[in-house]
């Protein structure tokens, strides 16, 4: 137990994103790759719809959905304005879309990514107008309903 400190570093938060479709098949896949995209936390609802329709439109061109490597992808915006900014000062906070994307490894998704032909989505979803931040992260799912990794 004296050892908790050490491991618990970061401070703890609950907030939501709505995502479409349900993360499921995203979670049960063995990587999932995390987009956090921060915008001001007074971005407007008809702000968020035309932005996530650019950002459907850039996960389309990239060819991700048709990709043998991705077993699905997610997205959707936080429901709360006030997200904390991860990795940013403390206190910093906005609105999020989230993009989660369900990889068949690590490996794969690095070797995807290098590919010409899936034109950086990364890259592109950070030069959209509005945004403030962008905050990319891989995490695997011991288990999840049910299905262990």
């Amino acid at each position: 137990m004296k050892d908790l400190p050490k491991i618990l570093t970061h401070s703890e938060f609950q907030k939501h994103i709505q995502v479409e479709p349900s993360l499921r098949f995203v979670l049960e896949a063995p990587v999932t790759e995390v987009i956090l995209v921060y915008f001001s936390s007074e971005i407007s609802d008809a702000q968020k719809v035309e932005t996530a329709k650019l950002f459907a439109q850039i996960i389309e061109d990239s060819g991700l959905k048709t990709s043998a490597d991705v077993k699905a992808v997610s997205s959707g915006w936080s429901v709360e304005n006030d997200f904390p900014v991860l990795g940013g000062k403390e206190g910093r906070v906005g609105s999020v879309f989230g993009i989660f994307v369900g990889w068949e490894s690590v490996g794969a998704r690095t070797e995807v990514e290098g590919k010409q032909a899936y034109g950086g989505y990364a890259e592109k979803l950070s030069e959209v107008k509005g945004v403030n931040m962008t905050v990319r992260r891989l995490v695997a799912c011991k288990e999840f309903g049910g299905r262990k990794g």
